[in-house]
């Protein structure tokens, strides 16, 4: 800086100056539509699911046999951080953890070790084991979730009408998966008659192994022409009950259908698995996934065209309610951050035209935008979207973006009333702040270094915070030693010896008593200013220390675990139970319920629950967040009071990696 004073330099290059002006607010503008719009800040979810079953096993059996020896292979994984397990009758569930120091760019190969680890292990588990199967996909966020329901209508025919809007939606901007949920499948159950089989000389083994052979697809060969090459195929295929009924048997010289020997139904796989509802009522869930980068609002609006399209071709009494809707989250985020925008600006405004005058106010409202816009271009750059960590860290950040321009406009305020002309006090408040504001400026950034460079989950999701917040306050002391001094030279104007108006005269008057009496008595202002310190340090026990506090969102998770063994069916009675408990409650705008598993993860930092049938999960959407906390307490105090042998747990979400 020595020899060269740029704000000289910016008054004497003004066009350039003015150029860059225009071409930040411009870029700005088009950086802030074009960022990724998101609810909270992408991080990596170090966490595989290893899952297998052995029908007929105990708890006991599955965890020597089964769950022992893949957790002992597993602890061979590199950079592992610990395991759990559930293991119940017939299944178990391993969770593999890695430490928050393996980089996000060494992911995937940690998984495909894992994959083959399981698959070494895998011959020597015991005859009967289906899988293991590991799912690495545990981060996929499905924040647009739907329920098709309909009185009269079986599961099958809304799982058709489910998946003809899966297959639409899955052609949508921005969407990256479409999964269906609470899908019940059909089985055909051949219950056979001993007596009828003993009639014919036949064992029931006898038939499973023809109709083994009869469903087999085999090649029945390929016939050659001129022009292509046209496949022979056998039809025939056990593919519905009257096809299974019609299946020819032959025993001797004798012939007969199965349908003859046999009860050929299909009916709903019994027990049920995974069950549904939304407001009380069997449901058909889908749920949406964004792609990476995508945008919030983008996508929820082209979801919102299809799903009314869809709607309009639905049969009347099939009905396609909204379960999850993020975009609007997001939409609310950003709307409450331009709201907080516009507040600051408008504060900000009212203080500098009180304190510094009517021109030198509008230099600092020309100020702002070209700080905020070039922070837009900033983050555009980086890859750093939109969402509830950028959102927050701008908020914070614009009472102090404008600390730097304040300083040197009235700088070059108090050098024209000395009669300086603006050029030299322009000059002057260069040489007098440059090296103080960008001193005060890199010590600010330098407070929130750990949260930009620490390891882990959390600083993963936080570390927007410091980036953000340290490049709009350089962006804020650039722009004070360019911009501040070319449009204080544009509109500044101060006669030398003019009076202050009369309320800036006695605000400077009293500040200038008080600094006078500090000054005067520095011993009992030094002894007032420890005690105070010292009487704040020992409050501090008494503050609610929350570095990261509950989600404004109206969700309360409601988690419901009947004991150890208990069936689908007593799980589906206890949570009907609670759902009719919620009906008519105006603190209610919507629930879903799901039994024998959880929710999707609707929101990054939700972590479903292996699947269980002693399990219960519901999704309560208070109308606001002022009746959530009394709608979680009277739930609660319902369910202890009605059904003692559940154990129920209520939780908000937080804005925080979950952690248990």
């Amino acid at each position: 800086m020595k020899g060269l004073n740029l704000a000289e330099w910016a008054i004497r290059h003004k066009q350039i100056v003015y150029f860059f002006i225009i071409a930040i607010i411009t870029g700005g503008l088009w950086s802030y539509f074009h960022l990724g719009r998101s609810e909270d800040p992408d991080f990596t979810i170090r966490q595989a699911v290893v899952t297998a079953a052995w029908p007929g096993a105990s708890a006991q059996q599955i965890t020597q046999q089964v769950t022992d020896s893949l957790e002992k292979k597993l602890q061979d994984t590199k950079g592992l951080d610990y395991i759990k397990s559930f293991t119940h009758d017939g299944k178990t569930v391993i969770y593999v953890n890695l430490k928050d120091s393996v980089p996000k760019e060494e992911m995937q190969t940690r998984w495909h070790e894992i994959r083959n680890l399981v698959n070494d292990e895998w011959g020597s588990l015991p005859s009967g084991v289906m899988g293991p199967y590991i799912n690495d996909r545990f981060d996929d966020v499905y924040g647009s979730i739907y329920a098709v329901t309909g009185d009269g209508f079986s599961y099958e025919e809304k799982r058709k009408y489910a998946e003809n809007i899966r297959r639409r939606l899955t052609g949508v901007e921005d969407v990256q998966k479409v999964e269906l949920l609470g899908v019940q499948k059909q089985e055909i159950y051949v219950e056979m008659d001993q007596n009828k089989l003993a009639s014919f000389g036949m064992r029931p083994s006898d038939v499973f192994a023809m109709l083994q052979q009869q469903g087999a697809m085999m090649p029945a060969g390929m016939i050659h022409t001129d022009s292509r090459n046209v496949a022979i195929r056998v039809e025939g295929l056990l593919d519905t009950v009257e096809s299974l009924k019609e299946l020819p048997i032959h025993v001797g010289e004798r012939s007969f259908h199965l349908g003859d020997v046999a009860s050929v139904t299909q009916m709903y796989a019994d027990p049920e698995t995974s069950l549904m509802y939304f407001n009380g009522k069997p449901a058909v869930g889908i749920a949406v996934s964004m792609a990476p980068g995508g945008n919030n609002l983008v996508l929820g609006k082209n979801l919102e065209k299809e799903i009314e399209k869809e709607k309009s071709e639905l049969p009347a009494g099939l009905d396609i309610e909204q379960v999850a809707d993020q975009p609007s989250v997001v939409n609310d985020s950003i709307h409450e951050f331009t709201k907080s925008l516009l507040e600051a600006i408008v504060i900000v405004m009212a203080a500098s035209f009180l304190s510094l005058g009517f021109w030198s106010g509008i230099v600092l409202a020309l100020c702002i935008p070209v700080v905020v816009c070039a922070s837009f271009i900033y983050m555009k750059w980086q890859g750093i979207d939109l969402h509830i960590v950028s959102l927050g860290t701008l908020i914070v950040s614009l009472g102090l973006l404008v600390d730097d321009a304040i300083i040197v406009i009235e700088m070059m305020q108090v050098k024209l009333e000395e009669g300086m002309d603006r050029l030299a006090a322009a000059q002057a408040a260069y040489k007098g702040c440059a090296k103080p504001m960008l001193a005060g400026t890199l010590i600010t950034a330098a407070g929130f270094i750990p949260v930009g460079f620490a390891a882990g989950q959390t600083a993963e999701y936080v570390g927007a915070f410091f980036w953000v917040i340290a490049s709009t306050l350089l962006l804020s002391w650039v722009a004070s030693i360019f911009v501040s001094p070319v449009l204080g030279y544009r509109f500044i104007r101060v006669k030398a010896g003019e009076k202050k108006s009369a309320f800036a005269d006695r605000a400077y008057r009293l500040f200038y008593k008080a600094i006078a009496w500090c000054i005067r008595f520095k011993k009992t202002v030094i002894i007032g200013t420890a005690a105070i310190f010292a009487g704040t340090v020992a409050l501090i026990p008494f503050v609610n220390q929350e570095f990261f506090p509950d989600s404004v969102r109206p969700e309360i998770i409601l988690d419901v675990n009947l004991p150890s063994g208990a069936s689908i069916k007593e799980t589906k009675e206890v949570m009907a139970g609670i759902a009719d408990n919620l009906y008519g409650d105006n603190r209610v705008s919507s629930f879903s319920t799901y039994v024998g598993d959880s929710a999707p993860r609707f929101i990054l930092l939700f972590d479903p629950l292996a699947p269980e049938d002693s399990h219960g999960q519901m999704i309560l959407v208070a109308r606001d967040s002022k009746v959530r906390d009394s709608l979680r307490d009277d739930t609660l105090a319902f369910i202890a009071e009605q059904y003692p042998d559940a154990r129920a747990h209520a939780r908000l979400i937080t804005t925080v990696p979950p952690a248990e």
